[in-house]
């Protein structure tokens, strides 16, 4: 990239013409080679005319013109019958004093001659450099405009510089602020202006820090302004300026020494506690508020239970889980059991049948002891240790007091032992190997009823502390049926088998008024009562179906995704292309349709596919 930059040497020649009124002449271009020259390093403001050795021509100035009072241009062609050599020096000299005005840097370069014996063409190079200084037009006595040839980029760039500014405008509007910015608030018991960034016709305005507001000299109510313009020099960074005004009224575009200043209110000022914000805020500040709808064709968070409510007993829907709490009362009919929550409360029921049972065995042993005669309790104080083992223990025990007790007090000590537990298990036959019964406390207080023929046994009248089975009677699995419990606080497992393995549901009983709860599903690897699936799919696609689910359980959720200029809701007036989109889900046969439609003006419309997201949400 080329450097160019006016010398100190000029700066003196130009203080010395202005003072003896004499014009600024600078008539010759000097092309040199410059060794190990950076094109990106700095110029030195000192620097001077390269040795002879250095210098590949000089050359009169072929141009000269006016671009403004402030600026003039020199400009010089040299044909294709000059060359060839290379250069990396431009200067614009003063030929009489070889005094070097402007001094430009660049790369290595080629100027070619033409060598028609050897079919080379040549080229011609132009070049231009600009002088940019207060009255530089009046100081060279340059008054005429730079032709058509000059290069005369001024109005160009300008050109430039406006359209991104109305393109600007076209998005923004005439004024449109982000959040807070430019906002006039009260701080300390003054007023300020905060930071942030707005558009005042085209043009970013960019509020670095909070700015005090000074109203005191005033008298209310007035408006404050905010004004902005893009200004800069021949060879300068153009950058917006803005400036706060406080007035009644203010053009909304007025032209100052050649510089266009556009305006906007902000905020009306009626008292120091009243303050009118006038400021429109841009569509992302409004898109982005939380309590606005920008795409009212989407479903809002809020309303997804209109659209997937929760789950019951007698319809299908999302799933919510029971709190532990719930799970204890038993009165909800709407959310669903998990292990974490049902195991507590299998807990519970086994420590009160333990702790039930403990006090019947308390109660038989004190039965068959008031059975035996006093005499004989030493011989057989073993009982009382015996009756809290299991299996061969109590085997043994038998043993021992058939050895030692005569036979008329063994018979009689073992057929109230057998009546007693005989009574108590609800058995008219022998009790159950203990030993090989599984659970804590099972092995003395869980009974087995046995399988029975179709309809198998009734949910509603099953004995406390049983297992059965059942062809859903009045149970929702056809399976195995676990009631357990005490004083009829019971709990009752029903769980499938074979295609149904894997299957459970809970109940529990209210002993208070010998009601049963409703089933409760109980979550298992095997059966999950929700599934869901997300992603994209292009325009015409259809969603799929998440595994073990049919189409008519699945409800699909679906919102453009595309980058390009089709995900954007304009609608703007004049020739511009406007742009639409749509997307929307078959609900019953997933089927998507994501569309971006071009519409130009009175040329109709391009209709064009694009991808969508989704979510399958399935329930049953």
């Amino acid at each position: 990239m080329s450097k160019t930059i006016l010398t100190a040497a000029f700066a003196t020649y130009q203080a010395q013409c202005s003072a003896a009124g004499h014009p600024i002449i600078l008539d010759e271009f000097v092309f040199a080679l410059i060794p190990h020259q950076d094109p990106n390093a700095p110029i030195h403001p000192e620097e001077t005319l390269p040795t002879n050795e250095m210098i590949k021509g000089r050359f009169k100035i072929t141009q000269k013109g006016m671009i403004n009072p402030d600026a003039v241009v020199y400009s010089i062609i040299l044909g294709t019958e000059i060359g060839s050599w290379d250069f990396n020096w431009i200067g614009l000299v003063n030929s009489d004093t070889n005094l070097v005005a402007a001094i430009t840097h660049t790369v290595p370069q080629t100027k070619v001659k033409a060598d028609p014996a050897n079919n080379i063409e040549g080229d011609t190079l132009t070049r231009n450099i600009i002088t940019s200084y207060v009255n530089a037009a009046k100081l060279t006595d340059i008054n005429v405009t730079a032709d058509v040839w000059q290069l005369d980029f001024n109005q160009r760039l300008m050109a430039m510089d406006d359209r991104v500014r109305r393109e600007n405008t076209d998005s923004y509007g005439i004024s449109s602020f982000i959040d807070d910015a430019w906002s006039v608030e009260v701080l300390n018991n003054g007023l300020v202006v905060n930071p942030g960034t707005g558009y005042v016709n085209g043009l970013r305005c960019v509020n670095e820090k909070r700015t005090p507001l000074d109203i005191s000299s005033l008298s209310l109510p007035v408006t404050v302004y905010l004004e902005a313009s893009f200004e800069g020099t021949i060879n300068s960074e153009w950058q917006t300026h803005t400036h706060i005004l406080i007035a009644n009224n203010h053009p909304a575009e007025r032209i100052d020494e050649g510089i266009r200043y556009y305006s906007c209110p902000i905020a009306l000022i009626k008292t120091i506690s009243d303050i009118k914000d006038l400021r429109i805020l841009d569509w992302r500040s409004t898109h982005l508020n939380e309590k606005n709808d920008p795409h009212s064709q989407y479903i809002k968070k809020s309303d997804i239970d209109t659209y997937a409510p929760l789950t019951s007993t007698d319809k299908a829907g999302l799933i919510e889980l029971a709190t532990q709490k719930e799970v204890n009362t038993g009165i909800d009919n709407q959310k669903a059991v998990t292990p974490a929550t049902l195991k507590p409360v299998i807990d519970s029921t086994k420590n009160y049948a333990s702790e039930q049972a403990k006090q019947e065995a308390n109660r038989v042993k004190s039965e068959i002891y008031g059975g035996i005669p006093t005499s004989t309790l030493d011989t057989i104080k073993e009982v009382a240790d015996a009756l809290t083992e299991t299996g061969d223990a109590v085997a043994t025990l038998f043993k021992q007091l058939g050895e030692k007790l005569p036979t008329t007090v063994f018979d009689t000590f073992k057929k109230t032992v057998t009546d007693s537990l005989n009574n108590k298990l609800g058995k008219t036959e022998k009790a159950a190997d203990s030993s090989r019964l599984n659970g804590y406390g099972a092995a003395a207080y869980l009974c087995d009823n046995g399988w029975n023929s179709s309809p198998g046994q009734d949910a509603n009248t099953q004995p406390s502390m049983s297992a059965d089975f059942t062809y859903a009677n009045n149970a929702p699995i056809q399976g195995s049926l676990i009631r357990m419990g005490a004083k009829a606080y019971d709990i009752q497992l029903n769980a499938g088998y074979g295609g149904t393995a894997g299957l459970m549901q809970m109940r529990t009983r209210n002993g208070d008024n010998n009601t049963w709860s409703q089933w409760f599903h109980i979550y298992t690897e095997a059966y999950k009562q929700t599934a869901t699936l997300s992603g994209t799919i292009w325009h015409g696609g259809t969603i799929p179906v998440p595994a073990g689910f049919s189409r008519s359980q699945c409800h699909y959720i679906v919102s453009l995704n595309d980058s390009g200029t089709g995900a954007w809701d304009v609608d703007e007036g004049g020739t511009y292309p406007q742009y639409r989109t749509r997307c929307s889900v078959n609900q019953s046969t997933g089927a998507v349709t994501a569309l971006r439609d071009v519409v130009f003006d009175g040329r109709g419309n391009v209709e064009t596919g694009c991808m969508a997201n989704y979510m399958v949400i399935a329930t049953r």
